[in-house]
Formats: structure tokens, C-alpha cells, sequence
């Protein structure tokens, strides 16, 4: 096929296929290049939508901690009040944590992880001042990192 084109005596032909070519090529990497932007834009949407449910939801767990935490109450009356919505809560906030913003992630994970270890310390079979103190400082910490993930706009 190539042969019966080559002997067609068409004077051009082959300059206007290497246009026609180089045109779709230069079409082809603008389209790329728009799909690349609107994926770039659906992802920060994304983000932005999971930074406001995590922002929510860390209120939301830090005013019910906020709450219940009390210096002088021991921690098992805070994990009566609180302790099987938290973990729950928790949980949600620490499974969407990683589509989150950077800050908002490790805030997010910090508080996780300072409230298991305070109910970790609680559920330890060693219960002595020192513990009891820990424990009560891990939720503490737990309160603070809730705080800063919510953020101060949302906090009256």
C-alpha cells in the first residue's frame, strides 16, 4: 500500500501528512494536559471536602471530651460518659485522616493515638498513681490536638 502511495505523483502530499501528524500529536498532549488540571482540581476538591468533615468531627469528639474531662473525676467515669461513641468517633476521624491536609492528619492521628494510649494505660492491669496521672494527661493531649484540628475558626 505504502509502494502505491509513494508512486502517486501528488507534489506535497508527504510534507502535509507530516503536518496532519504533527498536529494530532500537539492535540493530543493539550488534551492530556486538560484532563491532567481537572484531576489535579477533583483532587483538591476532594481534600477540601475531607478537611470540613474532619474539621467537624474533631469538634464535634473534642467538646464531648471537653466535657466529660474533668482534673478531679477518675478516667473510668470519662470512658463510662464518653468511651463507645469516642472510640467510634475517633476511628472515623483516623480512617479519613490520610486524604486529609498534612496539619489536619497529624493532629487527627495524634489525638488518636493519645487517646488509646490513655484508655490502654486505663485497661492495663497495674493501676497506680502514676498511671492513673498518665492516663489523665493523655487524654489531655488527646483534647488539645482535637482543639487544633478543629481549628480555631470553629471554636467560639
Amino acid at each position: 500500500m505504502t509502494l502505491l502511495l509513494a508512486c502517486v505523483p501528488v507534489p506535497g502530499w508527504r510534507e502535509n501528512l507530516h503536518v496532519a501528524a504533527d498536529i494530532a500529536v500537539i492535540a493530543a498532549v493539550l488534551v492530556g494536559a486538560v484532563a491532567l488540571l481537572v484531576q489535579l482540581g477533583e483532587r483538591r476538591s476532594r481534600r477540601a471536602a475531607v478537611d470540613v468533615r474532619l474539621r467537624t468531627g474533631a469538634l464535634q469528639a473534642y467538646r464531648q471530651l471537653k466535657g466529660a474531662l474533668d482534673p478531679e473525676s477518675p478516667l473510668s467515669s470519662v470512658l463510662a460518659r464518653v468511651g463507645a461513641a469516642m472510640d467510634q468517633m475517633l476511628r472515623a476521624l483516623a480512617a479519613d485522616a490520610p486524604e486529609a491536609s498534612r496539619s489536619l492528619e497529624r493532629s487527627i492521628s495524634a489525638a488518636y493515638a493519645a487517646y488509646w494510649h490513655a484508655r490502654s494505660l486505663h485497661e492495663s492491669p497495674v493501676h497506680t498513681e502514676t498511671t492513673a496521672r498518665e492516663a489523665l494527661d493523655a487524654m489531655a493531649r488527646c483534647v488539645a490536638q482535637l482543639k487544633s484540628a478543629a481549628g480555631p475558626e470553629l471554636l467560639p
